[in-house]
């Protein structure tokens, strides 16, 4: 049942924590910001596109949720 399945989730992001030393949530953090620095280097998609793509609800989270990891605004990396 969803028991079993929330228990192997746990077991599982406990090895990778392990192993890595570093939790799922930032692994996928890095991997998204990683794709994100990608596209606003290397196409002309809008910041709004961009966010779309990564699945972000709207522009203004994605903005925030950059700006958490990278330290600039979307604008402000893809200008720098």
């Amino acid at each position: 049942g969803l028991g079993d399945v929330y228990k192997r989730q746990q077991h599982l992001c406990m090895i990778i924590k392990q192993k890595t030393g570093r939790s799922v949530s930032d692994i996928i953090a890095d991997m998204i910001i990683m794709d994100a620095k990608s596209q606003l280097m290397a196409t002309d998609l809008t910041i709004q596109e961009i966010s779309y793509s990564l699945n972000f609800p709207n522009v203004s989270f994605f903005g925030k949720y950059f700006k958490r990891y990278v330290g600039v605004s979307p604008q402000k990396f893809r200008n720098s």
